[in-house]
């Protein structure tokens, strides 16, 4: 996780990277992350002023110890919601906000990006965290600002990682990684926000 101060929007930001998490009970911070097939979860808890963000690489299962990792959607997303509730967060104000799941390269076998879509909606109706807004799947990807103050999720659409060569070195990364464990520019659209 990096942190710095954005002139821009007059803020503090934590920028995580996949396979991180980070939450926090400064409502003045902002969360951010830059997603191709990956997904994150924003979650709130606006009752106890409580906020985090995930960023995970591939679904996971139950139980299963290898996916005892944050770059599993099921791991990253437990782990998120037991940091926030260190922080004082309760379960039954949490509120989700999804992004990602976009297919940005076309070397894989499977579809990653669509079951990490599919993944979160099933999962976080199990846990009964409602998703107040999301922004999942198409071709293309996202840079999200989550204001933790007013619970917006701001989202550039990305639709080619030409221009961005450490978005594209960090998808292709996780595509070498993902071929070997499993066997298998720059147009941008203007911001949108997901309140």
């Amino acid at each position: 996780m990096k942190q710095y101060f954005d002139p821009k929007i007059n803020r503090m930001v934590s920028e995580i990277l996949a396979g991180e998490l980070v939450c926090t009970d400064n409502s003045g911070m902002v969360l951010t992350t830059l997603l191709g097939s990956c997904v994150s979860v924003c979650l709130a808890d606006r009752v106890n002023g409580v906020f985090g963000i995930n960023h995970f690489m591939l679904p996971g299962k139950l139980g299963v110890s290898q996916y005892r990792d944050p770059k599993y959607g099921t791991f990253a997303t437990d782990l998120l919601i037991a940091e926030m509730r260190k922080k004082g967060a309760e379960k039954k104000y949490l509120e989700a906000k999804v992004f990602g799941a976009g297919k940005v390269l076309d070397k894989l076998t499977f579809d990653v990006a669509r079951n990490n879509a599919e993944f979160i909606q099933k999962y976080l109706t199990a846990l009964r965290i409602p998703i107040a807004a999301s922004d999942l799947g198409n071709d293309y990807g996202r840079k999200i600002l989550f204001f933790c103050n007013t619970g917006d999720v701001y989202v550039k659409k990305i639709r080619e990682y030409s221009s961005n060569t450490e978005a594209l070195a960090r998808e292709r990364r996780f595509f070498a990684w993902l071929k070997s464990h499993i066997g298998g520019a720059g147009h941008e659209e203007s911001q949108g926000a997901y309140s």
